[in-house]
């Protein structure tokens, strides 16, 4: 009987415990062990051109994984490009030789990535645009080029509107 009455308190405690246990780990900016993950070069694919099966999976994939909080894509690596809008290179997810263009620009058709990015911020993850790529060279002439160029990234990729 008293084998019974622990195990019923063990359950108990269990049940009460285990939404906790299930709760998505979604970033959260009171914490500092939050972990962010760029995700979008796939370096092994990059060296290993072969060996396809081991490539960068795409991000809906990494965003099942509890530890990882945040991703940078990477990367809008060129700020002022044909038409004047941007460019972003995420290496063979999509570039834009591969993956073709918005017509007059030189700016990748990633569309596909909206489901992907939609799947991440349901599990609560954080996901970013990471400017400038590797080099860091981009950089603005004046105070109302950076405004404008603030103002196209937030039409096309922020929420804002655009045509593209």
């Amino acid at each position: 009987m008293a084998f019974l009455q622990r195990f019923r308190v063990f359950l108990t405690k269990c049940i009460i415990l285990a939404p906790a246990l299930l709760q998505t780990h979604a970033f959260d900016n009171s914490r500092s062990d939050n972990l962010a993950v760029y995700w979008g070069q796939n370096s092994y694919g990059a060296t290993h051109t072969s060996d396809t099966v081991n490539w960068q999976q795409g991000l809906a994939h990494y965003c099942q994984d509890d530890t990882i909080n945040a991703f940078p894509i990477a990367f809008l690596n060129v700020f002022f490009s044909t038409g004047g809008l941007p460019e972003i290179n995420l290496a063979n997810t999509c570039n834009p030789t591969d993956s073709g263009v918005f017509s007059g620009t030189n700016l990748a058709n990633c569309q596909f990535l909206a489901a992907d990015i939609q799947a991440c911020q349901t599990k609560g993850k954080i996901v970013t645009l990471s400017l400038g790529g590797a080099t860091g060279a981009a950089s603005f002439s004046s105070d109302a080029q950076a405004q404008d160029f603030a103002d196209t990234i937030w039409n096309l990729f922020l929420g804002g509107s655009s045509s593209t």
